[in-house]
């Protein structure tokens, strides 16, 4: 979701980063006018247009078309470059036709740092590098310029920062302790499952096979001969 440039949360830049921009464009478009003009009244005269009145009025009136064009895009990006700072990250959002957003978590801001050329100086601004641990050097420096000498934000940044690493060492240690515990866990219980299982009972003996109705028979004929004491002799003769 992109910032509105309403929402409560989204900061914008100091205005007097607009007058920066203004004077740096102005020192290098004036100039560059001035010779053009000066080349086309010497070399080219322009067609209907004699040099005199009506070339001088030709010249401021272009003049003041490039001077209010550029004022007036700088001040459109600069209404366009918004930033907040949110609860885990700081959020960027710049461009006209073409919006671009950066989020920078801030567990991954390694340094803040301010910077201040003389114009900076005279206007009682700065700008705001924020380094990160960025793998790609186009994207390991954020920065947030026209940031007033008085504001706070470097230490508010800051400050998120620890807290944020803080927080995702604490976190860290504490998945590692739970990891632990689980681990613990899953021991007490496979041991209280080999507790719980019953003993094994001894094997039982093994029962004698039941015997036959003609093996007992002759079991009990064999049992009344020995009780009738009957001696046959060799020839078969009962003595």
């Amino acid at each position: 979701m992109l910032i509105r440039e309403n929402v409560p949360e989204a900061r914008h830049l100091s205005p007097r980063l607009k007058l920066k921009l203004f004077a740096i464009r102005m020192a290098l478009t004036l100039p560059l006018l001035a010779a053009a003009f000066l080349f086309a009244y010497v070399f080219l005269p322009p067609a209907g247009i004699q040099p005199g009145v009506q070339f001088d009025v030709v010249f401021w009136l272009s003049a003041i078309a490039v001077v209010a064009g550029q004022y007036a895009l700088i001040s459109l990006r600069f209404r366009k470059f918004v930033f907040a700072l949110r609860e885990k990250d700081i959020i960027i959002q710049k461009g006209i036709i073409e919006k671009l957003r950066y989020v920078v978590p801030y567990e991954k801001v390694q340094n803040v740092t301010v910077n201040r050329d003389f114009l900076d100086v005279a206007l009682g601004i700065g700008t705001v590098h924020i380094e990160t641990a960025a793998h790609m050097v186009l994207e390991n420096d954020i920065q947030l310029p026209g940031i007033p000498n008085d504001s706070d934000l470097v230490n508010e940044i800051v400050e998120r920062s620890k807290i944020a690493k803080s927080g995702a060492g604490q976190e860290g240690k504490a998945a590692d302790e739970l990891n632990v515990l689980k681990e613990i866990l899953s021991e007490v219980q496979a041991m209280r499952k080999e507790l719980a299982r019953p003993a094994r009972e001894p094997e039982e003996k093994e029962a004698p096979s039941p015997i036959t109705h003609r093996e007992a028979a002759a079991k009990q004929i064999s049992e009344d001969l020995k009780k009738s004491k009957v001696l046959f002799d060799k020839s078969g003769r009962r003595k």
